[in-house]
C-alpha cells in the first residue's frame, strides 16, 4: 500500500470510526467515481469477490497482518493515527468527504445494491466461470460510473503501456 493511500483512508477513518464493509463499500463508490470521472485511481488497490461482496485486495492484507495505523474494535475500524494531508489531493478529499457523509446515512445493504454494479456483476459472472478472476476491473469501473468513451480509452491505453513496461501490479 502506498502512502498516499494510507492517508486517504487515515483522513476517512478521522473521527469516523466505520464498519470494516461499509469501508470497502465506502472505498469502492469513491473508487469508481474517481475513475469514471478522472481516469485515475483514487486508491492504489483493486477490489476482488469475496464471500462478503467484494473488498480492497491490499487493505485486506494490511488489515489482516496488524498494523499501527489502525485498530478493529467488533468490526468496526478505527484510525489510530492523524492522516499526513501533504499527500492528500483537494480532488481526493472531495470525493472521500463525499463518500465519507454518504456512507454514513446509508445500511450496509443499501451501499452494497449501489456498488452492485455493471463492474461487479461482471466480474461475478466471470468468477462463476473461472474462480481465479475475481478481480474487478478499473475499466469496467469507470464503464460503471458511466466514464466518457474517451476517458475509458485513456484508461485502456495507460494500462496497456504499464502492462508494456512490465509494471502490471
Amino acid at each position: 500500500m502506498k502512502n498516499s493511500e494510507l492517508q486517504l483512508i487515515l483522513y476517512i477513518l478521522k473521527d469516523n470510526p466505520i464498519a470494516l464493509k461499509k469501508l470497502y463499500c465506502l472505498m469502492y463508490l469513491a473508487q469508481r467515481e474517481y475513475l469514471s470521472t478522472y481516469g485515475k485511481i483514487l486508491f492504489d488497490d483493486f477490489f476482488v469477490l469475496s464471500d462478503d461482496f467484494l473488498k480492497p485486495y491490499r487493505l485486506k492484507h494490511l488489515l489482516k497482518d496488524g498494523s499501527k495505523h489502525f485498530k478493529i474494535i467488533n468490526d468496526t475500524i478505527h484510525g489510530l493515527t492523524e492522516p499526513d494531508m501533504d499527500y492528500i489531493a483537494i480532488k481526493e478529499a472531495e470525493i472521500a468527504d463525499k463518500y465519507v457523509y454518504y456512507c454514513n446515512e446509508k445500511s450496509l445493504e443499501e451501499l452494497r445494491f449501489e456498488a452492485k454494479d455493471f463492474a461487479v456483476v461482471k466480474a461475478i459472472n466471470r468468477c462463476n466461470q473461472d474462480p481465479d478472476l475475481v478481480r474487478i476491473t478499473d475499466v469496467d469501473m469507470a464503464k460503471a460510473g458511466g466514464g466518457q468513451s474517451d476517458l475509458i480509452k485513456h484508461i485502456v491505453d495507460k494500462k496497456l503501456t504499464m502492462f508494456a513496461l512490465g509494471d502490471d501490479d
